[in-house]
């Protein structure tokens, strides 16, 4: 069969070129029409229920909601983990599903026990909600600004509406924006005049206003609607209202002010400086970043409205367009030195033959990517890198093998079909085995599992369409360019040379083997065990946020205006920092370990970055020249994050004192894990969690190597605690008569609608003195027999400490302590070890712990990985024993793997740089390529018979092992050695895969053949 496929693309060569051509354009254009993100959009395992009730209790909202949904969900199949957050009268609960489980079927379970939880809740609470949780695809960020603000806000929709008419944009989601409201504040002591209770004059109100159609009258010829007023009334008309209260009527303006315009701010949202409604733009799922980002920039440039103004910040498309600038143009590079490597090498017709198939095999792959429905992103970049090394390996194997057979004597013709067909075996193992190597890294689960799913998929796929490159367009490329009797390098003397040096081994061989079966094993072993291990490498991010809690009992005013200065003191530094943006909000933070609050004593900051500059020789003077889209004029920060952190660190060190601040971080957005340590403390009291979080603090402050630590533990607003006397029980009070005596005073309700100029408004009613705490102690109640009591007489106030946020996991409530370190001193396993006595002693007092950040997330990966591991090496042997059908040939080709980790270890050691997860991958990549040489050398040496066989067999695979070694090496030296910024994330991969590469040459070209002699005679 493949005879007749290779015979039949040589022999039809118009058809071959025609389909060739066919390709190139069309991965052209796939290549461009392809989406471009961040990270593909990934299908989390991950289910929320979300609430809230306005103005109560956290501990109440707990007892009443929270613990209740936990009950009946409890026993839900496909559950994994539970975690709850109760803050500011809201509460979140996140359900973690088991990896395979149905979503949908989960939800709709889910929504089945939020019914039944409901019994409790109050009758004015809307149901919880159930949602499936979906990464949203951000793009870019548009602030509004206006001299005056309302005008702004009337005018939200308006452009809300023109941006969601942009091709490509999915949704847009506001900061700042506030609905209109018509409020009505009730004065009590009028009411008292009148002897009216503030439910009768509710009632009332609530009847002024009716939205909805009364009707429809069809008559012959002539068909009316029934419609009330709705509402359309000036503040003059309702004052003016007379209502019906008890048996007398009253003009409402005797009882009530009223008070039209934005709801009360619970966010405050400024950018560079100024009163900002902020639109966060997201795209559609099949659209690319770049060009939507571009769409958006465009209508923004566009803008004419003179009292309104527009301006974008934080482009993640800058991001994206950096890193597909940077594997780009390092792949181009690559291919560069690859050509320039083969034609010192051997010949410049081979280095042709071999730089046209590595991108037509690049194109192939763009095509079924775009066909597939993915996208170009971080991942599927990473993919891209690692499956470099095996088109290379391809596309030298077969055209070397060509170019021996024309050295030969044979013809173009017969050399293109033999010199195809003899390595058609090695090189279908070797393909298969790349496959079985990332394939079972589909099996990875969680959040990992999803965030790395594209790098099997894509190196799969380019492993394919290198195959059939090599097989289908490369021997007509060859046929067509080399030529027999060209002038090729002579490597007899390289060839020699490993002779006496394989031959010296070789009669060596039973020393050689024990000194290498000891040093080897116990080098891996010690390296493995120096290798600091962190989850992702540090990267150069083009945001730096700061976050800050004042203390309680503040004003959302009050905190903007801390928040204001602050910035402002960061942005007189905008130059010297290369800061393009500066946006806050207050009212809202993410902390630094990546918690969402929401509370008017928060605010956040955001510094939108300028483009770092160029860092070294690669990025001055190549990346430019063969990048598709780079612009030198966006690059001008001289400083890189890191630096920028530090200083900002050191110029904000004091700010908690003079702003009475409970916390103040600064700090950039890491990938993969959020914190490198996460400790859960679990205890049945909160005052013993607190006492645990103290000590486990105060040891931590002790261990160097500590770049910060928190926790999670803050008191938040007191409660107070009515409990009816003696004297009201035989009054005959209740708590429901407290109950509607308060909550009419305290609960700023929403009672009603009315129709206002553009949409429905809603109708607000509320006491003069909610925010008044002096109206408690003067309260009076009315009894049944139309006497009043004072509230202070009939019940007694417990004052209490309310925790500012519950967080529960798994049902249990649990505070955490947030440690980050510099992994250049210590890694956050070091860092428990030294912990684990102080964890001990807590442990004997009833304290329990759970481990989450890069503990939490190592642990799975190390059981996923090592199940991956199990099946990508049971497949290679099935694969390796079907092919060369003898147990010792495929074990020999097996200890390949592991002895090639040697490599792998002493790159990282040598650049100075710890084990991470892509580096981890890279070594997974580094088992296919190394793989590749060995089943080429050992399908070569199988026909030896002797020591002078294996010799001669061995050498004559020595060109082939050295070229793809050499232009791999060469292709990924630019990320060994010249990267910076966010191309950082690639160089663990680089480092794993050329190092490792190294190291498994030698081991081909040296083990391999010595331990195939053993049973050899000579």
């Amino acid at each position: 069969m493949f005879q007749k496929t290779i015979d039949f693309f040589l022999e039809n060569e118009k058809f071959n070129y025609a389909l060739f051509f066919f390709i190139v354009i069309i991965g052209v254009y796939t290549y461009i029409t392809l989406p471009k993100e961040k990270f593909p959009i990934m299908d989390l395992d991950r289910i929320t229920i979300s609430g809230g009730y306005s103005k109560i209790s956290n501990t109440l909202l707990d007892k009443i909601a929270v613990s209740e949904i936990e009950r009946e969900i409890r026993g839900i199949e496909g559950i994994d983990k539970v975690s709850s957050t109760i803050s500011n009268g809201s509460f979140a609960i996140s359900v973690e599903l088991k990896s395979g489980t149905d979503k949908s079927k989960v939800a709709d379970k889910l929504r089945d026990a939020v019914s039944l939880s409901s019994k409790n809740l109050p009758s004015d609470m809307n149901l919880p909600t159930v949602s499936e949780v979906a990464r949203i695809s951000e793009v870019i960020q548009i602030a509004m600004t206006s001299s005056d603000i309302n005008f702004a806000l009337r005018n939200v929709d308006r452009v809300r509406d023109k941006l969601l008419a942009i091709d490509g944009v999915a949704n847009v989601s506001t900061k700042g924006e506030r609905e209109e409201f018509i409020t009505f504040k009730i004065d009590e002591k009028r009411l008292d005049i009148f002897g009216i209770s503030i439910a009768q004059v509710v009632s009332a109100i609530q009847n002024l206003s009716h939205i909805y159609p009364l009707g429809k009258i069809e008559s012959k010829g002539y068909h009316l609607y029934l419609l009330s007023e709705g509402g359309q009334k000036s503040p003059e008309k309702y004052l003016n209202s007379i209502i019906k209260v008890g048996d007398f009527s009253v003009r409402l303006g005797d009882l009530a002010t009223l008070e039209t315009g934005f709801e009360e701010d619970s966010q405050l949202s400024t950018v560079n400086l100024n009163q900002a409604i902020v639109f966060e733009v997201n795209k559609f799922e099949s659209e690319n970043a770049l060009k939507v980002a571009e769409r958006v920039k465009n209508f923004v440039a566009n803008w004419n409205d003179p009292e309104i103004e527009l301006y974008h910040f934080l482009d993640d498309s800058r991001s994206i367009r950096d890193r597909l600038n940077s594997v780009v143009s390092n792949i181009l590079f690559g291919l560069i030195l690859v050509f320039f490597s083969i034609f010192v090498l051997i010949s410049k017709r081979m280095a042709l033959v071999v730089t046209i198939g590595v991108p037509t095999s690049f194109f192939i792959a763009f095509i079924f990517l775009y066909l597939y429905g993915y996208s170009l992103n971080l991942i599927s970049l990473l993919g891209l890198l690692i499956a470099l090394g095996v088109l290379v390996d391809d596309a030298i194997i077969v055209s070397e093998n060509i170019q021996r057979h024309l050295e030969n004597g044979d013809s173009p013709m017969e050399a293109s079909r033999k010199g195809a067909l003899e390595v058609v075996t090695p090189v279908t193992l070797a393909t298969l085995t790349t496959i079985f190597t990332f394939i079972p890294l589909l099996m990875l689960s969680g959040q990992t599992g999803n965030f790395i799913m594209m790098i099997p998929i894509t190196v799969s796929i380019l492993v394919i369409a290198s195959y059939f490159e090599s097989f289908l367009f490369l021997p007509l490329h060859a046929k067509h360019i080399l030529k027999r009797g060209e002038k090729v390098q002579d490597w007899k003397w390289l060839k020699s040379i490993y002779k006496t040096v394989l031959k010296f081994h070789v009669e060596r061989k039973w020393l050689f083997l024990t000194a290498f079966l000891i040093l080897i094993p116990v080098s891996i072993f010690y390296s493995a065990k120096m290798t600091k291990f962190q989850f992702f490498p540090r990267i150069d991010t083009p945001v730096i946020y700061i976050s800050g809690k004042v203390a309680e009992n503040v004003t959302l005013a009050e905190t903007e205006k801390i928040a204001k200065e602050i910035s402002e003191e960061v942005w007189r530094n905008k130059e010297h920092f290369g800061i393009a943006n500066i946006s806050a909000i207050s009212g809202f933070r993410r902390t630094a370990v990546g918690e969402r609050e929401n509370g008017e004593n928060l605010f956040y900051i955001y510094l939108d970055l300028h483009e770092v500059v160029p860092q070294n020789i690669i990025e001055k003077y190549v990346t430019p020249y063969l990048s598709f889209d780079y612009d030198e004029k966006l690059k001008i920060r001289e400083m890189q994050n890191d630096a920028i952190l530090k200083e900002l660190k050191q110029e904000f060190q004091n700010v908690k004192e003079k702003y009475k601040l409970e916390d103040f971080s600064v700090f950039k957005k890491r990938i993969g894990v959020k914190v490198d340590i996460e400790i859960g403390v679990i205890a049945d009291s909160t005052q013993d969690i607190f006492l645990a979080i103290s000590t486990l603090e105060n040891e931590i402050s002790e261990i160097g190597g500590i770049t910060s630590h928190s926790n999670n533990a803050f008191l938040g607003v007191d409660e107070v605690i009515l409990e009816i006397n003696p004297y009201g029980q035989e009054l005959g009070i209740t708590e429901k008569d407290i109950s509607n005596a308060l909550s009419s005073l305290y609960l700023s309700n929403r009672r009603a609608t009315a129709i206002g100029e553009k949409d429905v408004l809603e109708i607000v009613i509320e006491s003069v003195g909610i925010d008044n705490i002096d109206s408690l102690s003067t309260l009076n109640l009315t009894l049944s027999s139309g006497e009043k009591v004072r509230l202070t007489d009939v019940a007694n106030f417990k004052l209490q400490r309310n925790l500012e946020r519950i967080n529960k996991y798994d049902f249990h409530q649990m505070k955490s302590v947030f440690v980050n370190v510099d992994t250049k001193v210590i890694t956050a396993d070091e860092v428990l070890q030294k912990l684990e006595p102080t964890f001990q002693k807590l442990r004997q007092n009833g304290i329990e712990f759970d481990f989450l950040g890069e503990k939490e997330r190592k642990d799975q990966l190390k059981s996923d990985l090592g199940k991956a591991t199990i099946l990508a090496l049971s497949l290679i042997f099935l694969s390796l024993i079907l092919a060369f059908k003898s147990v010792g040939s495929t074990l020999l080709i097996m200890s390949v793997i592991p002895f090639s980790l040697l490599g792998v270890f002493l790159g990282h050691f040598a650049m100075g740089m710890n084990l991470t997860m892509p580096g981890i991958i890279g070594a997974f990549g580094l088992a296919g390529v190394v793989i590749n040489d060995s089943i080429v050398m050992l399908s070569f040496l199988q026909k030896a018979k002797n020591y002078e066989g294996i010799l001669e067999r061995a050498s004559q695979r020595l060109r082939p092992i050295l070229l793809t070694s050499i232009t791999t090496l060469l292709g990924l030296s630019t990320l060994i050695f010249f990267v910076s910024g966010q191309a950082l994330i690639l160089q663990p991969i680089a480092i794993s895969l050329g190092f490792g590469l190294f190291w498994g040459t030698i081991l081909n070209l040296i083990y391999l053949p010595i331990m195939f002699s053993i049973g050899k005679r000579k």
